[in-house]
């Protein structure tokens, strides 16, 4: 058999030229004209018979009987069959064609032999809605929208296939992929986002779970709470959360949620975003939590903010079961601040001192802050005391140079400032100098032993603790010293 339309041969059997991609119409198709063709030619049969019949009885001039119609029935019969034959072939070939998935994939295969992409997708979608279990279909269908560049269908036919009845998860698994592809290579990460918030599998969400823009999810919802509660923000992915306390509007500036916040008494406004790997920001969480739990009473602190000219010892109060915490770097003092454990001695010079008491539910009162200055008229600096004192050693072989060096150590011995007191003894201020010894790698160690110097004539003495803020004389230094090395001298 010969193509009509290009004279190709094809072989018996085939449906359409592999050349030209024609149809083959094994059988013609239904004709109008042909029907009434045929209805004339019965016509003209019947109009034959009925002639013959009026013939006889003219030439024999006798009324005769007419012939049966059963004998014109049996006549047209014949005919008529065939005529139903052939349309029913017809019409069998029409359907065949119109509900045969298969003979739809072979057209658009002929069509993609003629690079007609279009008409391939539009025989592949009629394929498909004739056979929805042919999920195989759709990726050929995404695959011709993605060669001719519609990249909307091609996505939109990938996500047909993951909500598809007859898709496996496999299938499922294979269409995302594909779309996280095709907007990776247009680095189109907020789309990708977007498809996958509308995911419902568990494996596609784990495999591109760093894709995500999932808004964060807050452990408590919104309201008013008799106690304090520890706020968590839980987020998909690898990326960070960012909220704010103020009600502003948070971003990549905002603070960083790395563990549960603890929301104080009174209104809060939390806001949260997450920003996944790929810079993409999700929309806002947002929440008010109002916390009705009292907050404990500020420190009291025994001094007031001010100057003085004589060592003074700071104390603080607070009810039971509050702890208090300070800062001397002027941050707003926190849980993670100096704990406070007892009285101590203001230090020289100007301290600023922040403190706050927290409750055992972790609500904190507010910060009280002492601004102190302590100078003592007439002193000498502590400085020079602590370079007497290595003189000192030095000139009885305590230690080799005055860098606190000594026989027999890797390390040396160094003594710094810690205390300013009043002796009420000596009636004088003293500079506590406790001895601290530095190894070779630069850790620092106090030895326990502790040395004392008068703040006006720099007199020095060993001394001894009684407590974080009451010191004892025990001697002199010089005279130790002394009788250190004549017990030396009387040894050797």
């Amino acid at each position: 058999m010969k193509c009509p339309r290009c004279g190709f041969d094809i072989p018996d059997g085939k449906l359409y030229c592999e050349k030209c991609g024609s149809e083959i119409q094994i059988v013609p198709d239904f004709d109008p004209d042909l029907e009434n063709s045929i209805h004339d030619s019965l016509e003209t049969v019947r109009d034959d018979f009925d002639a013959t019949n009026n013939h006889e009885y003219t030439k024999s001039g006798k009324n005769k009987k007419p012939i049966r119609k059963l004998s014109l029935f049996l006549v047209l019969t014949p005919v008529v069959l065939l005529i139903l034959i052939s349309i029913s072939i017809v019409l069998g070939v029409i359907h065949h064609r119109n509900t045969s998935p298969d003979y739809q994939v072979k057209l658009a295969n002929a069509a993609i032999s003629r690079n007609d992409y279009m008409l391939a997708i539009e025989k592949l979608q009629l394929a498909y809605e004739l056979d929805p279990s042919k999920t195989e279909l759709l990726f050929d269908i995404a695959d011709y929208y993605y060669l001719t560049g519609n990249v909307n269908d091609c996505v939109i036919t990938l996500n047909g296939i993951a909500f598809s009845d007859y898709a496996t998860n496999d299938d499922v698994i294979k269409a995302y992929s594909e779309i996280v592809t095709i907007y990776q290579n247009a680095s189109d990460y907020t789309s990708i986002g977007s498809v996958l918030a509308k995911c419902q599998n568990l494996q596609v969400l784990t495999q591109f779970r760093d894709y995500m823009i999932t808004p964060p999810e807050f452990n408590y919802e919104q309201g008013t709470y008799d106690e304090v509660i520890p706020l968590k923000m839980i987020a998909v992915g690898s990326g960070n959360v960012y909220y704010t306390l103020d009600g502003t509007v948070p971003d990549e500036n905002s603070e960083i949620y790395t563990a549960p916040i603890l929301l104080q008494p009174g209104q809060t406004v939390v806001k949260a975003i997450y920003i996944n790997p790929y810079g993409v920001t999700s929309e806002i969480t947002e929440a008010l939590y109002d916390i009705n739990v009292p907050a404990p009473d500020d420190p009291v602190v025994n001094l007031d903010s001010g100057d003085y000219a004589s060592p003074q010892i700071i104390q603080l109060k607070a009810p039971d079961n509050v702890k208090i915490y300070y800062s001397t770097d002027l941050k707003e003092p926190t849980m993670d601040s100096i704990p406070y454990t007892g009285a101590f001695s203001m230090p020289l010079g100007q301290t600023t001192y922040k403190f706050i008491a927290y409750n055992e539910e972790g609500i904190p009162s507010e910060v009280v802050t002492r601004n102190y200055r302590l100078l003592l008229n007439g002193s000498i600096a502590p400085a020079e005391c602590v370079n007497k004192l290595l003189i000192a050693f030095l000139s009885y072989g305590r230690i080799v140079d005055a860098l606190g060096h000594a026989e027999g150590v890797s390390g040396r011995y160094l003594y710094q400032l810690s205390n300013v007191i009043h002796d009420d003894r000596y009636q004088t201020d003293l500079y506590i100098l406790p001895e601290i010894y530095e190894d070779a790698t630069g850790v620092q160690t106090k030895t326990g032993t502790v040395y004392a110097a008068d703040a006006y004539s720099g007199q020095l003495f060993l001394c001894e603790q009684r407590d974080a803020v009451h010191y004892d004389l025990i001697d002199d230094l010089y005279q130790l010293l002394e009788r250190e090395a004549s017990i030396m001298e009387e040894t050797d």
